[in-house]
């Protein structure tokens, strides 16, 4: 599939402000001597300036740079949450690639910089915003931060307990880290653990983890050996079907 086009903001502004002059010059021509009707068309003209901004700042992550490019800067983020959550994951993403783990450490570090500061203004306007929390914990591992990351992995996983593809993520990034985490951190990933080892999805993402890392399967035994029979016996047959894959 190819890539959508990509637009700048300024586009949809500059096509609002032509298509407004357009609409004063017909509709002055049809209220001569009606100030009511000049001061409501006055009126309405602001009102869509403001709305046609708002649009164009909530849409600008959908339609930005490509994630190759070094900016991260938290400006022009739109207030909403789906706004927020599709820069943030642009963030990781650069994070995580191979381009930018090849980069010289002062790019890296400004990188991370910016991210952190994103997620920092996402958890300011929602306090419960889990993914947010998360991303905050990635910038925080990049820049070398270990108590942040542990603070906002626990932060994450108390905001968001039953979001699995959150919490696959938050093993990731803590199973990296397994010998940097604090007792909370250690506490939240064992509950984001067994939340997987109880998900059609998570499981297949655990038994992974199982078959791949010696060190882990001591581990996750003692876990799943707390959890109901049926969930212990999915287990161990998903990694029979799953090591006969392999």
């Amino acid at each position: 599939m190819g890539r959508l086009p990509r637009h700048e903001p300024e586009t949809a502004i500059h096509l609002f402000q032509k298509v407004r002059r357009g609409l004063m010059r017909r509709l002055m021509s049809t209220v001569e001597g009606d100030w009511n009707a000049v001061a409501l068309l006055a009126i309405a003209l602001v009102v869509g300036t403001l709305l046609v901004g708002a649009l164009v700042t909530e849409a600008a992550p959908l339609f930005g740079p490509p994630s190759n490019e070094t900016s991260a800067s938290p400006e022009g983020v739109g207030l909403s949450q789906h706004s927020y959550q599709a820069s943030l994951s642009d963030c990781i993403q650069r994070l995580d690639s191979l381009y930018w783990r090849t980069r010289p450490g002062k790019e890296r570090e400004m990188l991370a910089s910016a991210c952190d500061e994103l997620a920092t203004r996402a958890v300011a306007a929602m306090p419960s915003f889990s993914f947010a929390w998360f991303a905050g914990a990635s910038a925080a591992s990049a820049l070398g931060d270990i108590d942040q990351m542990n603070l906002s992995l626990l932060r994450s996983e108390l905001t968001g307990p039953s979001e699995q593809w959150i919490a696959e993520a938050r093993v990731d990034l803590s199973e990296a880290h397994r010998k940097d985490l604090d007792a909370g951190a250690a506490r939240a990933e064992d509950a984001d653990l067994k939340i997987l080892a109880q998900g059609q999805s998570g499981i297949g993402s655990i038994v992974r983890r199982y078959l791949s890392d010696p060190e882990f399967r001591p581990r996750i035994t003692s876990l799943i050996e707390t959890l109901p029979a049926t969930v212990q016996q999915h287990f161990l047959d998903t990694i029979q079907r799953m090591g006969h894959l392999s």
